[in-house]
């Protein structure tokens, strides 16, 4: 055994700095994207005039001297120098920050879509690119390149929401009217809401099919009851957009307002009343009773109590007096203005809290943009928005139409997602390095939210 291990060659003593050297290129060459080599890097940075520069002021620390001093990305390499290394490799000259490759201008752009191939988010993207490179305003290079991926954009659901926009009080009780429904139930029927926008005042019908010839009748009956209206606010539903029901509102001579499709938000005040509608009906049976029963109950309760937004019941509103019931009641005189004056107040206080929460900001969307549409998903694999482009034609307030594959449609705003361009050039001087480093921002002014003017 000490034969053989004596005859062996001996190695070597190598000097401290030997094995230093041999590290750095070690790391030099692993820390390389697969798909760049060696020899891309070192030709590329020797045709990089800002690196050319670094690399010329390291031996003397002479920075101001060089020719690059006043560009952004020279100062970002002096602000680091002392962790910059030239590293001499068959190849050629490379630059390191630390163990970390520095980045030509000329292959940056293509180090940040090696790290974004499997589109992981912006954080991934940074904290890969960490791993093995830098170059200066990377950060802002990956934001860019996450930001105006347009799978990236599909396949999130996230999307910018339009402040709230609270409609004024109409001029009198009834005057105008938004409807919904609510079902279908175990048994088949449905309930058909109509409730007053000015008092609150809700009526509910019992339906056994949502056809134009069904809708039609009870409509006629409430409008015997309480009047024709000036308005009626509906949702975009299949009796609603028949021939027969345009007819019915030009014989009434009442205008026919839909709201926004896939935008229930829109016709918020019919919306809010379903809540504690179903829920009557869900107490109801749990409790085993039958819930059409019960609705009776829930609907002379509800248009007894005082509204949050008016501070009057929706019966006191309707019809200017207080709703007889089983409790004592001693009425008071109603004053119109004090009632104006609550619900602008209380809807303006929930326009600040619903903003808030939802993080609404104002869309910049205008006729002639490119936008993705918010699809269906029907399965695991679908994305949020379609992948295809679409472009606005018009707009009318928060209401967008869009000419998408060879169809058109129009939804709300939120609907939409815009198609940046990515301008390359412009990025580098707008936010800091990877690492934190604090960069000049640039001289550019913000431009003002662009929003359509209804026609």
């Amino acid at each position: 055994m000490i034969s053989d291990y004596c005859s062996r060659h001996p190695v070597k003593e190598q000097p401290v700095e030997s094995f230093a050297e041999d590290y750095v290129r070690f790391i030099a060459h692993t820390s390389v994207p697969s798909s760049l080599t060696m020899s891309d890097i070192a030709t590329a940075t020797q045709k990089d005039c800002v690196i050319k520069c670094v690399m010329d002021a390291l031996p003397n620390n002479s920075w101001s001297k060089q020719l690059c001093y006043q560009d952004d990305s020279f100062r970002s390499y002096q602000t680091v120098s002392e962790e910059l290394t030239v590293v001499s490799l068959d190849e050629g000259n490379v630059l390191l920050r630390g163990t970390r490759l520095c980045i030509p201008d000329s292959l940056q752009q293509k180090v940040v879509k090696l790290a974004h191939e499997g589109h992981q988010g912006r954080v991934r993207c940074k904290a890969l690119l960490r791993e093995t490179c830098w170059f200066p305003y990377m950060d802002t290079r990956v934001d860019e390149m996450c930001k105006n991926c347009i799978p990236c954009m599909s396949a999130s659901p996230s999307t910018i929401q339009e402040p709230i926009k609270p409609s004024p009080l109409p001029k009198q009780p009834w005057d105008e009217v938004s409807v919904d429904f609510c079902g279908p139930f175990p048994s088949g029927e449905y309930f058909m809401v109509v409730i007053c926008d000015y008092s609150r005042y809700p009526v509910v019908e019992k339906l056994h099919s949502l056809s134009a010839q069904t809708v039609i009748p009870h409509l006629e009956k409430l409008f015997s009851l309480f009047s024709i209206p000036s308005v009626v606010k509906t949702d975009n539903g299949s009796p609603f957009n028949s021939q027969i029901f345009s007819d019915f509102a030009d014989r009434f001579g009442f205008k026919h307002r839909k709201i926004t499709p896939l935008h229930p938000m829109a016709n918020g005040t019919a919306e809010a009343f379903m809540k504690p509608l179903v829920k009557t009906m869900k107490t109801a049976s749990a409790s085993g009773k039958n819930f059409k029963t019960e609705i009776s109950s829930f609907l002379m309760n509800y248009r007894s109590t005082p509204h949050p937004s008016t501070g009057l019941s929706p019966y006191e509103l309707m019809f200017n007096r207080k709703m007889k019931t089983k409790l004592p009641q001693f009425s008071v005189f109603r004053k119109d203005k004090y009632v104006r004056e609550r619900d602008t107040k209380a809807k303006m206080k929930n326009k600040r809290y619903a903003d808030i929460r939802r993080k609404t900001k104002y869309s910049t969307i205008k006729p002639g943009d490119k936008v993705l549409v918010k699809q269906n998903i029907r399965n695991k694999l679908d994305t949020p928005f379609s992948s295809s482009i679409g472009k606005v034609i018009s707009g009318k307030g928060s209401m967008v139409t869009v000419q998408h594959n060879d169809r058109t449609i129009t939804r709300d705003i939120s609907h939409f997602k815009p198609v940046n361009s990515f301008n390359d050039s412009d990025q580098r001087k707008s936010s800091s390095d990877a690492d934190g480093t604090s960069l000049r921002k640039s001289g550019r002014k913000r431009r003002p939210p662009r929003r359509f003017i209804d026609e």
